[in-house]
């Protein structure tokens, strides 16, 4: 059998019978101040089905290149850094993606060498790691005054500035100017565009506007729907607007105290965003009172609401998702926007660049290899830690 026929078998294998190209295995010791390991725990991964689609032929033959070593010109891949999550979500989602899985990064560390002070990043330890034609085994070691914390989640992925960072899966090009605002109906998107002061139902499939009505004003900072109508939101004017999706007719308009950014509906409330401060307010749709309300760290955040949770987007980012029982922020995500959406496990948002072309976004984080460690690490001021991990190659 020749070489290239063989490697071919291998392609055809991994394609036709869906395996997983590589294991994975996470081994993560602590160390006290004399440098004795005092505890160690070990965790097989789980590869996503996102994953799994990168991880083909081309990634593992970059692997038997010989990594671990970044200037081989690896290929496309979330495959960069190493992220320490405080997630205790015990499922690891094939579909939808695995943007439920993220919590609070403890800590994080790239392939490149880091030698700084930052309080998250620990380094790659280039002398232990190694690679061949079996394995890639990657050691990454994290000094006293770095990832001090308790996680359970090891991720493979990117980060940014200690936040998750997002790719584009899909992109709606809007023509017709500005754009502000992102709701989903079921089917189809809703958006305001300022320019033309139209709110303008757009296809997903086609791409393109299928019923625009008037806007109620010059235009609308956010836009909800509620299995019927549409709801905006007019910024300093205090307004808050019901509308008829038919013809734009405002069914219902209150005032609010405060000036308003972002709105979401959550089966029976408003949930409305400060434009001038940074508070969340939950609102009565019947009178416009505000039944609670708390502090967070956004300021002019679009706002969509999934499944008990709060995605706020502030329009020079970041996205943060807050748990609306515990009002805890439990995932930070480097994304800017002027309206956001969950979409079947999905984020969509809405940019306005100026003097450039606007998009509508489908979002997902690049998160993709999760070991779920069989229960919370804990490390102090008073520990190193080594957190080693083993691509193994299957055939």
């Amino acid at each position: 059998m020749t070489k290239g026929r063989e490697c071919l078998t291998v392609k055809e294998n991994i394609d036709t019978n869906n395996t997983k190209p590589v294991r994975g295995f996470a081994t993560v010791e602590l160390f006290n101040d004399r440098g004795k390991k005092i505890f160690e725990t070990k965790s097989e991964n789980t590869v996503t089905y996102i994953e799994t689609n990168r991880m083909r032929w081309n990634q593992r033959r970059d692997f038997y290149s010989g990594h671990p070593n970044i200037a081989l010109d690896e290929p496309a891949c979330s495959l960069n850094n190493i992220i320490l999550d405080s997630s205790t979500d015990t499922t690891v989602y094939a579909n939808p993606p695995l943007l439920r899985n993220i919590g609070n990064i403890i800590g994080w560390a790239s392939k490149e060498p880091y030698s700084g002070s930052d309080a998250f990043r620990g380094t790659v330890n280039a002398a232990e790691s190694y690679a061949n034609s079996e394995r890639a085994h990657w050691v990454f070691d994290f000094p006293t005054y770095t990832a001090n914390g308790s996680f359970q989640t090891i991720m493979w992925g990117n980060v940014d500035n200690d936040m998750h960072t997002v790719t584009v899966l899909d992109s709606i090009q809007i023509e017709q100017g500005r754009i502000f605002g992102l709701t989903w109906d079921g089917s189809c998107f809703w958006v305001c565009l300022p320019d033309s002061r139209a709110l303008s139902r757009i296809d997903p499939n086609t791409k393109m506007v299928v019923h625009s009505v008037p806007c109620p004003a010059d235009y609308l900072y956010g836009l909800t729907w509620d299995g019927t109508n549409l709801w905006g939101t007019g910024g300093i004017s205090h307004e808050i607007y019901k509308i008829n999706p038919n013809t734009g007719q405002v069914i219902k308009a209150f005032w609010t105290p405060f000036a308003n950014f972002g709105i979401a509906w959550d089966g029976s409330a408003l949930w409305v965003s400060g434009d001038m401060s940074p508070m969340i307010f939950k609102i009565n749709p019947n009178d416009g009172t505000v039944i609670e309300s708390f502090e967070t760290k956004t300021y002019q955040a679009s706002l969509v609401y999934e499944n008990g949770n709060l995605w706020a987007s502030e329009i020079a980012g970041p996205t943060y998702r807050i748990n609306l029982s515990t009002k805890r922020i439990t995932a930070s995500v480097a994304l800017d926007s002027y309206g956001i959406s969950y979409v079947n496990g999905f984020l969509w948002c809405s940019r306005y660049i100026p003097n450039a072309p606007n998009f509508i976004q489908k979002l997902d984080t690049t998160e993709s290899v999760v070991t779920r460690l069989p229960s919370p690490i804990t490390k102090t001021n008073a520990n190193t830690m080594k957190v080693k991990y083993d691509f193994v190659f299957q055939d």
